[in-house]
């Protein structure tokens, strides 16, 4: 099976850079995010994001998934020993790129690296990643409402 390609269009690189621009470690109280601890690091974070961004909107027209996900791993790691509100914000940003790029999933990247372990039972295409980062068989795309709590109850009860 071959990796699907991109179609990197004028607009999903118009929709990276209005991304691009956006405060993305700004408090968000709309997402419970309370915004980066201090201006130093919420200037460090921009950064981080902002370098992921403008790597993926300079991939070529036809560029894989697996190259957005190549970008994704550098972009996390440095990530890797913040502040979970952060952690979960950086995966939020990857979201955004995901959409604007058209990837559904990141196949349990983000879950793995945020979690330590993907969801089990999450198959390819059995997935949201949109609301909550959780993957569910429920699934109506881009406007699935399930949060992550309704999943793990609906996944755990008796």
């Amino acid at each position: 099976m071959s990796e699907r390609q991109l179609n990197l269009t004028d607009d999903a690189r118009a929709r990276l850079r209005e991304l691009l621009t956006s405060d993305k470690f700004a408090e968000d109280l709309e997402h419970l995010y309370p915004g980066a601890a201090t201006s130093e690091q919420r200037v460090e974070y921009e950064s981080y994001a902002n370098d992921l961004i403008s790597r993926v909107a300079e991939l070529p027209d036809t560029a894989a998934a697996s190259d957005v996900f190549d970008l994704f791993r550098a972009c996390l790691r440095n990530f890797e020993y913040k502040d979970t509100e952060d952690r979960e914000r950086i995966c939020i940003v990857c979201e955004c790129v995901m959409d604007a790029v058209g990837i559904d999933s990141s196949n349990g990247l983000q879950n793995e690296w945020l979690y330590g372990y993907d969801i089990p039972g999450s198959g390819r295409n059995a997935h949201c990643t949109r609301t909550s980062g959780i993957r569910h068989d429920s699934c109506r795309g881009n406007n699935c409402a399930v949060s992550w709590a309704t999943y793990w109850l609906s996944e755990k009860a008796p």
